[in-house]
């Protein structure tokens, strides 16, 4: 193709292990990233000598993960995960409350918060330009979704081969 730039097209290639785990990618712009599991399954580093990258996780005997580190070696002033929680991956910060529920997210795109109801359902997500609300029947099932712009109920309906369900739409300013 003529006048076509040759940096335009990405290349992505990736390699996997007898067990599915993602061995290796190879990109064409970034070059070859590696990954490494424990005999579990579970990621242990991740290492990328273009980028000059490097990434470690360590577990605990119950599987919780107990820190990632980039680099060197972690300490508790400069640990991502705490009390099992991710605090900070790649400029994402989170923030838990007491129930160990995100309650908000704050990266390069802004800030997302979350809101939960008593039984511990998100019910409100807010970001910089909308927020988001859902509403849940007394079995727990989310019922409805909706912006200032669109709601979306769900309706369930019984058939001869059990329980059928559909979203409908209704699209309207809320009040």
């Amino acid at each position: 193709m003529r006048g076509v730039v040759p940096d335009t097209f990405t290349d992505r290639q990736y390699s996997y292990s007898g067990e599915d785990e993602l061995l290796k990618t190879r990109h064409s712009r970034r070059g070859e990233t590696d990954y490494f599991y424990d005999t579990t399954g579970r990621i242990t580093a991740c290492r990328s000598e273009d980028e000059g990258y490097l990434a470690s996780w360590e577990y605990d005997a119950a599987g919780n993960l107990l820190d990632r580190r980039a680099g060197g070696r972690a300490t508790a002033e400069n640990s991502v995960v705490l009390f099992n929680r991710l605090m900070s991956y790649r400029g994402v910060h989170y923030r838990y409350d007491e129930f160990g529920r995100a309650v908000e997210k704050e990266g390069r795109s802004g800030t997302q918060s979350y809101r939960y109801d008593a039984e511990h359902r998100m019910v409100e997500v807010t970001t910089a330009r909308e927020t988001y609300r859902y509403v849940y029947d007394a079995l727990g099932r989310r019922t409805e979704n909706s912006t200032s712009a669109l709601t979306v109920n769900r309706t369930t309906g019984q058939n001869f081969y059990g329980t059928e369900c559909g979203w409908r739409r209704r699209t309207g300013r809320r009040e």
